[in-house]
């Protein structure tokens, strides 16, 4: 009778042991998941500085917070400047992050002269990118943001959407886009 009260003593004991584990190691992830939101509003002071503190800032993240990975990341950086996702569209690009890149100027104001400079950059490799930046700088030019946009700036860019929707052979989109 005894050895069975210790057998089934001993399996309630392993099972507690694996309990108590799983629970160890829950901790630990939220724990590692505060320190991670810790830094990450820590870091959420660079708002007001220039776009590459910002993609420093995610880079320093990515490397010291490896498990949460660049688009968490990323996710974190957009929501610590409410209703300003244009802001960290420079960051995203930078990581290569291009569906989110894509998504971010079309959500609040992105400097036109940042978007025609991505377009530039990626005609050639991400043209489907490209010709997204594109038509989202035209958009935010036509609606008066962007520092001493020149008629040039806006033909430069017009030419470029262009060039970006042959690459992908959306030249009818482009034209209604820009219609």
């Amino acid at each position: 009778m005894q050895q069975r009260r210790v057998a089934t003593h001993h399996r309630d004991v392993v099972r507690f042991s694996v309990a108590e584990e799983e629970e160890e190691e829950e901790a630990r992830a939220r724990a590692m998941l505060c320190r991670s939101t810790v830094s990450l509003q820590t870091h959420s002071f660079t708002r007001s500085r220039a776009v590459n503190i910002n993609t420093g800032v995610c880079r320093a993240l990515t490397k010291k917070y490896p498990e949460l990975g660049k688009e968490k990341l990323l996710m974190h950086l957009v929501a610590s400047t409410p209703g300003e996702p244009g802001k960290r569209f420079a960051t995203a690009e930078t990581l290569k992050l291009f569906d989110q890149a894509t998504r971010l100027p079309w959500a609040s104001p992105c400097d036109p002269k940042t978007l025609n400079r991505a377009t530039r950059d990626h005609l050639n490799t991400q043209p489907e990118f490209a010709m997204q930046c594109s038509l989202a700088s035209l958009r935010w030019m036509s609606m008066g943001y962007g520092y001493e946009i020149t008629g040039l700036d806006v033909q430069d860019i017009h030419r470029l959407a262009m060039d970006a929707a042959t690459v992908i052979q959306q030249t009818d989109q482009a034209h209604t886009t820009n219609a």
